[in-house]
């Protein structure tokens, strides 16, 4: 066992030499765990639509302009609307085809808000289509 201990400790800090170091090690742990912060406006987003989900990056953007970098990765038709809870916005995207991708700009107005995020074609919200997206 302590063979084996050993032998990992070198490899280890073969790797670390070779690759830069603790920088390297530093670098690593920001790739595979990056921070959860909130993307800036203007940013795109990916947005991931297929039976029966809608998969956002994020659970929360800053007003101003936001890019949906749509994917349909279903089968079937999907679209996405974003609508506020008290109807004070609502924008729908162009409907795509299984396996097309698009983009969807909107301005997000300034305040605080809880956006419903959702695809439009009928049936589809009731399945599951649905999530939320906090701005502020």
């Amino acid at each position: 066992m302590r063979r084996r201990h050993k032998a990992l400790a070198m490899v280890l800090a073969t790797l670390l030499t070779v690759a830069g170091g603790a920088p390297a090690l530093a670098m690593y742990h920001q790739m595979a765990a990056p921070a959860a912060t909130e993307p800036a406006a203007g940013d795109a987003l990916e947005v991931i639509l297929d039976e029966w989900r809608v998969q956002l990056p994020t659970a929360k953007v800053a007003p101003g302009r936001i890019v949906f970098r749509l994917v349909n990765a279903g089968r079937f038709p999907h679209a996405l609307t974003l609508r506020r809870e008290d109807g004070g916005f609502t924008a729908t995207s162009i409907t795509l085809a299984g396996g097309q991708q698009g983009e969807f700009a909107v301005e997000l107005p300034a305040g605080t808000y809880r956006l419903e995020a959702y695809c439009p074609i009928p049936g589809h919200r009731e399945r599951g289509m649905t999530t939320t997206l906090e701005v502020g």
